[in-house]
């Protein structure tokens, strides 16, 4: 009974894993049959798998791309002598390579020489960072604006009341001529008068608010970088 149980245990235990040199060697056999399609099963299963060295991945991705190559599959063959050289720069073709899979081999070796490195990441800019002027730097511009803006009010009412007197002046004047020009000089000082008024008022409206509102918080960050320009901040 117990050699029987011996037996059974011999025959249902899992077959050994195979190596990746094993499966070279193997795929490398299939080659030299011109058994392609069977050396193609066994390298896309090698490589699949993860485990290989990047010297068994060149080796595996060598000889993949010899078979496909074989195959009449430019591309398949391409995009594995590529991923060869990716894994390792320097390795080279087998001597069971056909003349047609070293020409293939060497162009893809030429692009990746001839290809231009990968720029680098620039380094990001430098941060400048502007606060809001300080109360004490407010007030006095407030107050500028709002003095100036009372004095200009002044000059707008000034010239509307002139206007005025002009209008009854011109009123009282015999001659037309000089009532006629009277009434001209009337007209452009009372909308000049507005004007001033209007723009007066605004200042010093301007300047009060200056003056006397709370301080905002205000931060403004600024980011520079080689072609790109960042702003952010509170507001």
């Amino acid at each position: 009974m117990t050699g029987a149980a011996l037996v059974l245990l011999v025959m249902t235990a899992p077959p050994a894993a195979t190596s990746t040199a094993e499966e070279l060697v193997e795929a490398t056999r299939l080659l030299r049959e011109v058994r392609e399609e069977q050396a193609v099963l066994v390298l896309t299963r090698a490589l699949d798998r993860g485990t290989a060295s990047d010297a068994e991945r060149a080796q595996l991705s060598v000889l993949l791309g010899i078979a496909r190559l074989n195959l009449h599959d430019e591309e398949g063959a391409r995009l594995a002598f590529r991923r060869a050289l990716e894994a390792q720069p320097t390795v080279s073709l087998p001597r069971l390579a056909p003349p047609k899979s070293r020409a293939l081999f060497e162009a893809e070796r030429r692009d990746r020489e001839e290809r231009p490195p990968a720029p680098r990441p620039a380094p990001p800019g430098p941060e400048l960072t502007a606060a809001a002027p300080s109360a004490p730097a407010r007030r006095p511009v407030g107050l500028g604006l709002g003095i100036a803006g009372v004095v200009g009010a002044g000059v707008g009412v000034y010239l509307v009341l002139d206007s005025q007197a002009l209008r009854q002046q011109a009123q009282l004047e015999p001659g037309a001529l000089q009532a006629q020009r009277l009434f001209q000089d009337a007209q452009t000082r009372r909308t000049w008068g507005w004007i001033a008024v209007g723009a007066g008022a605004a200042l010093a409206v301007g300047g009060a608010l200056l003056a006397l509102w709370p301080e905002p918080e205000v931060g403004l960050k600024v980011t520079v970088g080689p072609a790109s320009l960042g702003l952010a901040g509170r507001f």
